[in-house]
Order: C-alpha cells, then structure tokens, then sequence
C-alpha cells in the first residue's frame, strides 16, 4: 500500500514509486524472455509490460504475499514477480518515505527473476504451425477464486483464460470480427466483462465448466462510443458490512462518446434468460487449430434499462475520455484530454459525485426513440481539474487503498495525483471569499489543487 506500480509499455519497463515521494522510484527493465519458452518459439522484439494485477483475494501463504503479475504483451506471456525477493536480491530497498535509496535504481531482470511464466498464445493442433499466435494480452484479471487468469486478445479478437499453475489454456472467440477486444474486468455476478474498441460492444464471458461470449451493444451508433475501461462497482451491497459484495453494476468510459456508462448486470441476466427460455443458442467453433472457442450465434437485443449512459460535458469539442476508475464513496473519476491539442488547451480529471445525486431525467428524444438510454447530468456535482501539463494524452486512473487518486499521462511520460485542500467551514469566510476572489483568481485556486 506504500507504492505505486506503473508500466512503461514502449521501454519495456515497469516502475515501483514511492507514494508519499513520488520522485524515489525502482525501474526495472524486461530484457530477455523466460528460458522456459525457447522451445516453443522465442518472442521477437521487446517485453512491452501493459497490465499490473496484485492478487484481488487475501493471501495466507508467506511466499504468495508480494507477488506482481505483469501481462507482457508483445511476448504473449503473463508473468509472476515476487517483488520482497527481487528487491532482496537487487538491493533496491526504498521505504515508504523515499529514504534510503541509492541511486540511480535502474534493475535488469533476469529470467530466472520470472515465477510462473503463463504463456497465453494461441499454440495450433496436430498439423498446424509450429509458431504459436501471439494474442497480444492487453488486459487481464482474475477470477473470484483467484485460481485462474482471463485476458483479453487484442491481436486474434479473443478472450482467454488459463490456470495460476499454467494448466488450461483456453481461446474464447468474439463472435464479431474485429472488435479488438482490450479490458476486462471481475463482475459482481462473478463473470468477466469486458470492452470491444472497435466495434464499441461490451462483452460477457461466463467463468463456468463452459465459458460463453456475449456481445452487448451499447447503443445504435455502434462503433462510435470506443469504450475503454470497465470496473466493478466497489461499494457493498451492506452498509453494515463493508466486506459485502455490490451485486449489480459494472461502470465503463467510452472514448467516442465522451461518457460514463453504468451497466446493470441483474438487468442483464433477466433479459438474457428471457431471450433464449425457447432454446440454447450456443455453438462450438469448428475450425482446424484445435481450439475450444465457444460462441453464442444469437445477437443480443438490449433493453435501455441495462446500459445507462451519461454524457460527461466537454470544456472543448473534440476532448476524449480516458480511464475510468470508482471510489470506495460511489465517486467516478475519469479522464478528459484533447485528442488533436494544436492548440495547447488544457486536459482535465474529472470527478463526478454519483455518491451525491444519481440523475434520472432523459433527454434527446431521437436517441430514446431508437432504444438507447442516455441519462442527463442535471442536479449531478461535476468537478474539473486543470491539469499543469498540456499534451498529456491521459490514459489510465485508479483509486488507491486510501481512496487516493492516480493517474497516467501517455504522451507526458508522467504519473499524476490530485490534492485536495480542506473546505472551508464558515460561511462568514467563503461569502467574503466570494466577494473578493476575481474569476482569474478562482482559476489560479483550481489549477493549485491538481499536481502532475
């Protein structure tokens, strides 16, 4: 809970940075492949580290605690590091305060630094290439058990799913071509969800004996919205128990559409069981590589009251959304940045309080119209964060243990954190302020409140 673990995707790199000094950092460096690989085809070029995932269960076992699994997507492998033995080894000991470092910190790892190494690409039948097709695994997560690995192909439009012990590999197809499927995401319903880029559909694949892939559009404009990131809704479905699983919502940004989306997956498993109580629609693929990708043939109609969409105002016009991430409170923080900044205009980190006010009036009659639920904003607290930076390309934002917020700026090469001051208990005090503070001045006191 001291550190921060950030992936540097074109160095191939991965950085451990010290949350009360974020200056006091550990880069470690992938150089060489696992040995364990060379007789099934070495990968080509370099690691390009993308998703970090710590174990989403409590641990009891000593030699489990610490461990860092790193998906590395142009090898085609998702790789374990227990990080107490290779900061061990590697004398890279930085306390939580940033003391004690010697610099600079700069570690090469090694393939014996590897643990368990799970190769995740496509390996053919009898008869088939002896290359194995690298999936690109561009997101990844666990499942409520945390004895298996699912992640998405980016490369071959698949979501997979593999054994902690490298047992089981199994390819699911998306049964739309193309969709460049990239995040999943754990469910409260104990199913992975996940995002389609490109043909802006979310997808369900089933944790059972015999997973399924489900298509889920989020609106009629398709391919436009680009969602991105998706996460579970962190707060308890018991507020006298805090260890109490929310049992509905999933929340996902889209890129396109400049929004917020909350999906109701309870919504979801009605329609869905309603849809097919005439029959099972699913099928098995047939094709030579000996794969076990299993599909579902029927398309999927949904009803408005299982995505819910909700536009994020823009400050200018062709901004787009980035990440997305839920506080422990029911606060979505997201990302707005110019895609095309010839202009040097700002970016911002938004929060939007749904722990407040949750918006229930519609508008846009021609979008309701065609089936599509799009919720508007009004009575909803919207809060804007100037970033210092410009050009940043945000990409990703998380909520740490302590609720606190962190960010990526792609094209800035920096990570980020928003501080937010005190409020001001008298009224007396904030009218005076009101009075006195000029717009100029009010602009400087936002911009003072984020630091990248």
């Amino acid at each position: 809970e001291d550190f921060l673990y950030v992936s540097g995707m074109t160095k191939s790199r991965i950085a451990r940075v010290s949350k009360k000094n974020p200056m006091r950092q550990t880069v470690f460096t992938f150089k060489e492949p696992p040995s364990s690989m060379k007789d099934k085809g070495l990968p080509i070029g370099k690691a390009e580290p993308h998703t970090l995932k710590f174990a989403n269960v409590e641990v009891k076992e000593e030699s489990e605690k610490g461990i860092l699994w790193v998906g590395l997507e142009n090898w085609g492998i998702i790789v374990s590091l227990h990080m107490p033995t290779i900061m061990e080894k590697y004398d890279a000991k930085i306390d939580a305060t940033g003391d004690n470092i010697k610099e600079p910190q700069d570690v090469i790892l090694q393939p014996e630094d590897y643990g368990t190494v799970l190769d995740v690409r496509i390996h053919g039948g009898e008869g088939s290439t002896p290359i194995p097709i690298n999936t690109r695994p561009h997101g990844f997560c666990f499942d409520a058990k945390y004895e298996q690995v699912y992640f998405t192909g980016k490369l071959t439009n698949t979501v997979g799913r593999i054994k902690l012990d490298g047992t089981s590999l199994q390819h699911f197809m998306i049964p739309t071509l193309g969709a460049i499927p990239i995040y999943v995401a754990l469910g409260p319903d104990d199913n992975v969800w996940g995002t389609c880029l490109n043909t802006g559909f979310i997808f369900r694949c089933t944790t059972g004996d015999t997973p399924t892939v489900i298509e889920i559009p989020i609106d009629e404009f398709g391919a436009s919205r680009r969602p991105i990131a998706i996460v579970a809704d962190p707060r308890p479905k018991n507020k006298k128990d805090p260890n109490s699983r929310n049992m509905q919502f999933m929340w996902f940004s889209t890129e396109g559409g400049h929004s917020i989306c909350r999906l109701d997956t309870k919504q979801f498993e009605k329609q869905w069981a309603s849809q097919n109580k005439d029959g099972n629609k699913e099928s098995y693929c047939v094709c030579s590589s000996g794969c076990q990708w299993l599909f579902n043939k029927g398309a999927f109609h949904r009803r408005p009251d299982i995505i819910t969409e909700f536009p994020v105002p823009k400050m200018n016009h062709n901004m787009k959304l980035g990440g997305l991430a839920v506080s422990k409170k029911g606060e979505i923080w997201t990302q707005s940045y110019m895609g095309e900044n010839k202009e040097g205009l700002s970016d911002y980190i938004i929060k939007l309080n749904f722990n407040v006010h949750y918006p229930t009036n519609t508008h846009d009659a021609s979008r309701k119209k065609l089936g599509s639920s799009v919720t508007g904003m009004t009575g909803l607290p919207i809060d804007f964060y100037e970033l210092p930076t410009k050009n940043t390309i945000l990409h990703r934002i998380s909520c740490d243990p302590d609720d606190q917020v962190w960010f990526t700026e792609l094209a800035a090469d920096r990570i980020g954190t928003i501080h937010i001051g005190p409020k001001e208990d008298s009224s007396k005090r904030k009218q005076e302020s009101e009075m006195t503070e000029n717009p100029e001045q009010k602009k400087q006191k936002q911009e003072s409140s984020c630091c990248d």
